[in-house]
């Protein structure tokens, strides 16, 4: 009898789009695993209690405040749960070039050494493909990629193996060591940056009138060479408003009710 598959992916609309490429017959698959937390900002040294990462939650999703707090210690405990339910099924951890489902996988990694022999990763990021005569587009995230094109990418899956998986490891642990509040991905390596490293960028898509936030945030996370979350440039744009770089009107915890200029 054939090992069903075990997809996993670090972000909700991956996690959809999988889901029903599955339930549909377009993946071969068992189940899809998702993990939600978003690893790429805020602290990840002490992961196992929770605190740190819930507190800092508290301070960067302004918007969702009455919700988030349950959510990220369900996060784990589903992800703590579908993991102990895995035998001898295939796993396969799905990511893109960007720090968000990078150090979502290294940590689904850390938690599960010992199946390593039968997971596989697989890269989007790894794949170009023609969206139109003259058009080519390479994935930046899971979610980038429609249901239908999902098969194509197990393909391309790389098995684990010891090797791969220390130096992984020796990565991960290095993220905790330096603790940064903010990692990107350059090219297909994380890396730590300073909490600033997007600011120049919002302050250059904040104008001399008035605009709604959510326009300066879509604009920067379109024209941003990393990913970053429409949560965290908003978090930062609350910020420099408090340092007087950024003037505003309007509702401070709703992007779509507060306008904004530069002062």
């Amino acid at each position: 009898m054939a090992k069903g598959i075990i997809h996993i992916c670090c972000s909700d609309s991956a996690w959809a789009g999988m889901r029903h490429a599955v339930k549909t017959g377009l993946l071969e698959g068992k189940k899809v695993v998702g993990f939600f937390d978003d690893l790429s900002n805020g602290p990840i040294d002490k992961l196992i209690e929770l605190k740190e990462r819930i507190n800092w939650c508290k301070k960067i999703y302004i918007e969702e405040n009455s919700i988030i707090f349950g959510e990220i210690q369900e996060y784990y405990k589903k992800l703590d749960d579908d993991l102990m339910k895995i035998k001898d099924e295939d796993i396969y951890i799905w990511y893109g070039n960007n720090a968000k489902e990078i150090c979502g996988m290294l940590y689904i990694l850390s938690t599960i050494k010992d199946k390593i022999h039968n997971l596989y990763t697989i890269n989007v990021s790894d794949i170009t493909y023609n969206i139109g005569k003259r058009n080519e587009y390479t994935p930046r995230a899971v979610g980038e990629v429609i249901s239908k094109r999902l098969s194509e990418f197990t393909e391309i899956r790389k098995l684990m193996g010891p090797d791969r998986y220390s130096s992984l490891m020796a990565l991960w642990e290095r993220l905790k060591r330096e603790n940064s509040i903010l990692r990107i991905c350059e090219g297909n390596e994380v890396k730590s940056v300073q909490l600033d490293y997007f600011d120049n960028m919002i302050l250059r898509y904040t104008y001399k009138k008035f605009i709604c936030s959510a326009r300066t945030v879509g604009e920067v996370i379109g024209k941003a060479k990393n990913y970053v979350s429409d949560i965290f440039i908003f978090w930062r744009i609350t910020e420099l408003i408090k340092e007087g770089k950024i003037d505003y009107r309007g509702n401070l915890s709703l992007m779509r009710e507060l306008k904004i200029k530069k002062s």
